[in-house]
């Protein structure tokens, strides 16, 4: 559809909250899943009315769990109204994969995201943002600079998608005046629809987004390109099948997995003792190159780099770095992006006789 920009007009309250709290008290949507800051952090909330909406935070760089997961709680099954969703593009990309894998639905969502400065790991946010009063007006002047870029999470320094791709309602931060209110675009017949009932104003794009864009894309491919995976073995060498990377996956979402039961690979004792009198000795626990393949066969075709699975690492091995090089890899291979557009099948689920030309028997 043609692109339509409506203005969200300033409010006292934040333009952003006034958006959300009209959303729900015309009815527009039944609920709202929004980051609201609570003291000095924010924290993603189920809002049901309209005064429960009390201060959405939308710049602060925070986000303690990837929230894709949260909506396909809310979507899936029997849905007890329309949901309002407002993620980062991280998360809007991963629900995407969710509705193609069939763990999320879109019938009663109306995903809204918006432009993303990045995030900070969870621990370094609580220290910094103890040093100002408000952490959203602070972290506004600082984005885009090299030391914001140097205090981001892994995976936000890779990421080369800040902005919103396949949603109903894209909110245009980069190079936004958010005092005097924000752009928001119509992505779908939805998202039209829901600005239209709010009777927002025209909207026009900001001279300096483009640019902004454009250089933030180009320093994180940059420091993508660099990224040299050398001696896989060594990189996850510290791994101890913990599962944090699992746990914290937004896409992974078998509902039995083969690795929570060691017997389900046909391991008993006696298989382990087997092993070390052969070789002499074995690492325990057993098999940590196994789970992190299978994990990539997995993933890998779907990750959308919100680098959740590093951030959840207690042995700090690379786990961003080897997802966007590999991922990259594979999104050429296939010519497909994770959660780029609903249109494009999942590659591993689809089977065209023309692909993969270049592999020889």
């Amino acid at each position: 559809m043609k692109t339509e920009l409506y203005t969200i007009p300033k409010a006292e309250e934040g333009a952003v909250t006034a958006f959300f709290r009209r959303l729900l008290s015309e009815k527009i949507a039944d609920a709202a899943l929004i980051p609201q800051r609570m003291g000095k952090t924010a924290a993603m909330t189920l809002a049901a009315t309209p005064e429960s909406v009390v201060l959405v935070d939308s710049v602060s760089p925070i986000m303690a769990v990837n929230s894709a997961a949260a909506v396909g709680e809310l979507t899936s099954g029997k849905s007890a109204g329309q949901i309002a969703a407002f993620l980062r593009p991280c998360e809007a990309r991963a629900v995407v994969e969710l509705i193609k894998l069939q763990q999320a639905v879109a019938d009663n969502l109306l995903l809204i995201s918006a432009d993303c400065f990045g995030t900070f790991p969870v621990k370094d946010f609580a220290d910094w943002a103890k040093e100002t009063d408000d952490p959203e007006k602070a972290f506004l002047a600082l984005a885009g600079t090299a030391a914001a870029e140097a205090k981001l999470r892994a995976g936000c320094r890779l990421c080369v998608r800040p902005e919103p791709a396949a949603v109903d309602v894209a909110i245009r931060l980069f190079g936004a005046d958010l005092p005097s209110g924000v752009t928001a675009e119509a992505r779908t017949e939805k998202g039209a629809k829901a600005l239209q009932a709010l009777k927002l104003p025209p909207g026009k794009e900001s001279p300096d987004r483009s640019k902004r864009l454009a250089g933030l894309v180009e320093k994180r491919q940059a420091a993508r390109e660099k990224i040299d995976l050398g001696d896989f073995l060594s990189l996850i060498s510290n791994c101890v099948r913990c599962y944090n990377c699992r746990s914290v996956c937004p896409i992974c979402c078998c509902k039995e997995c083969l690795f929570s039961d060691p017997m389900k690979l046909g391991y008993d004792a006696g298989r382990y003792l087997s092993w070390a009198q052969k070789k002499g000795a074995i690492k325990m626990p057993a098999d940590t190159l196994l789970f992190q393949l299978t994990r990539l066969n997995h993933m890998v075709s779907s990750c959308v780099s919100c680098g959740m699975c590093e951030a959840a690492c207690p042995n700090d091995i690379p786990l961003s770095a080897i997802y966007a090089s590999i991922g990259s890899a594979v999104s050429k291979l296939f010519d497909y992006e994770p959660g780029r557009s609903f249109d494009d099948p999942l590659p591993l689920a689809t089977f065209r006789e023309d692909e993969l030309k270049t592999v020889e028997d």
